[in-house]
């Protein structure tokens, strides 16, 4: 019930209940306690982080829609901008999926990180364009005006001889070894 509700109900003002409440909470006749479901999510992530001897942990409401993947990608645009703020990133390693692209998505342009090289994790010659490691890693790097790493090669090959010959192109070859460098890695599994 509001306060308007209630003064409404009284027969009084919504300010004459603001000012009751306010005396009657200072006389401790009534106490106000705010039960969040976010308490629950943050007494589960630090269990979590304690468990597993994590530096930090990250959990999100389940979705009744069936939209996790989005929701996942909204969380963690502003938790990843506060790392990258925090740490000196030089290399940063990113994956692809359509996790990764609801994250990119949702993160901010941010002009600060010039200096920055981002990494894609895999190849970027695959059939769904829609989740292209290309669009993720290029679009992250733009946001940050960093520079980016791209593995022109087949995300899956079989033939093992074929991927050595790609591994060992110089363009290739020099982004692998960038992304062995990587001081933070952005990945989503499922």
């Amino acid at each position: 019930m509001t306060q308007k509700e209630v003064g409404e109900k009284l027969n009084i003002s919504r300010q004459k209940v603001q000012r009751l409440l306010v005396e009657a909470r200072d006389e401790n006749i009534i106490q106000v306690h705010i039960k969040s479901p976010l308490d629950n999510i943050l007494s589960l992530e630090r269990n979590l982080t304690e468990k597993y001897s994590l530096d930090d942990s990250l959990i999100i409401p389940s979705s009744p829609s069936g939209k996790i993947r989005k929701l996942l990608g909204e969380a963690a645009a502003p938790y990843i901008e506060r790392l990258i703020s925090e740490k000196e990133i030089e290399t940063l390693d990113i994956g692809w999926g359509k996790t990764m692209k609801s994250f990119v998505e949702s993160y901010r342009t941010n002009n600060r990180y010039s200096q920055m090289d981002v990494v894609s994790l895999v190849g970027n010659l695959m059939k769904d364009a829609a989740i292209n490691p290309y669009f993720v890693a290029d679009t992250f790097a733009q946001k940050n005006s960093a520079t980016c790493y791209n593995i022109w090669a087949p995300t899956f090959i079989k033939d093992q001889e074929k991927a050595n010959r790609f591994k060992s192109e110089p363009w290739i070859k020099k982004a692998i070894d960038k992304a062995k460098t990587a001081d933070l890695i952005i990945a989503a599994v499922g």
